[in-house]
């Protein structure tokens, strides 16, 4: 099975944070700064590939958002497992 390459956005990463933790009820504000730092923590490993895939871009959030907040990275590992 041949993998997508992706082109990475910042903001398009910090977006699904925000979208997959919404539903958790955390205030806006703390979700949105949550998203920025891991965010950046991703472009970080972002800049140093020639190419990624989004399963890459999907594992290194997760890995960003588990000492930020556990919650946040279950909702965003599991989105689509979540009834």
């Amino acid at each position: 099975m041949e993998e997508d390459y992706y082109e990475y956005s910042h903001d398009k990463v910090k977006q699904n944070i925000i979208q997959h933790g919404a539903g958790l009820g955390l205030p806006q504000g703390w979700l949105e700064q949550i998203a920025e730092l891991a965010a950046s923590a991703v472009d970080k490993w972002a800049a140093s590939k020639d190419t990624i895939t989004e399963e890459d871009i999907r594992i290194q959030t997760i890995n960003q958002l588990k000492p930020l907040n556990a919650d946040i990275a279950y909702a965003y590992e599991n989105y689509d497992k979540i009834i």
